[in-house]
């Protein structure tokens, strides 16, 4: 919060504009080595015995990973930090959020403990529920804002997708089950490109347009 704070008044070109543009990017890498370093490796309640709190999303995993994610995004959109800090918080920013969404699935289906690997057959469909609909929502967001990158970031989470439940969801089905299960991941495919070329291109083709045209 204080970086998004001192990028701001770097840009008021003030007595301490100067300071405050060194302080800026600084604070966000401390915030991204933290969230790395602490919460992802270190203390991470999959394998370090931590409560993370019995409320879903209002819980520690917010903190640790949702808040972190939404600063980062917001440094992206309004400070002008130069371009390889960019590059790095972009990162973050994908990880991060991954993160977050994979434990706040997990904690809704485990409680205040999500250590251990022990996965039901019902979170393992809402991971793969949810990776799917973040990319769905990605794919709008960067058709909106004709971001490519956060176009690229969806088709990656898709991917990531389509292949656990590939390999993953469907290892333990057997003959008609699966062979189901495959005719609707191939129909599901079908509907997301066509869903993808009707919809999220032409968005970006829009917004490209308007920018170039410009007012008047």
């Amino acid at each position: 919060a204080l970086a998004l704070v001192y990028g701001w008044k770097a840009r008021l070109n003030g007595a301490l504009a100067r300071v405050y543009a060194i302080a800026s990017p600084l604070l966000l890498i401390l915030m991204m080595a933290m969230t790395v370093l602490g919460s992802s490796l270190w203390f991470n309640p999959l394998w370090a015995t931590t409560s993370v709190g019995e409320w879903p999303i209002l819980n520690l995993t917010l903190l640790a990973w949702g808040i972190p994610t939404l600063l980062s995004v917001l440094a992206l959109a309004f400070l002008a930090h130069p371009q390889w800090l960019r590059r790095i918080s972009a990162v973050f920013v994908f990880f991060s959020g991954m993160l977050y969404l994979t434990l706040m699935v997990r904690q809704w289906w485990q409680g205040a403990d999500i250590s251990g690997f022990a996965v039901s057959n019902g979170e393992q469909y809402s991971y793969s529920a949810v990776w799917l609909l973040t990319a769905i929502v990605l794919m709008l967001f960067g058709g909106w804002l004709a971001v490519a990158r956060v176009r690229q970031a969806a088709l990656l989470i898709l991917l990531v997708a389509v292949l656990k439940i590939f390999l993953w969801d469907m290892a333990d089905l057997e003959g008609l089950y699966r062979a189901a299960s495959f005719l609707g991941l191939g129909l599901c495919l079908v509907g997301l490109g066509w869903f993808y070329q009707h919809f999220v291109l032409p968005l970006a083709t829009q917004r490209d347009e308007g920018e170039m045209s410009g007012p008047g």
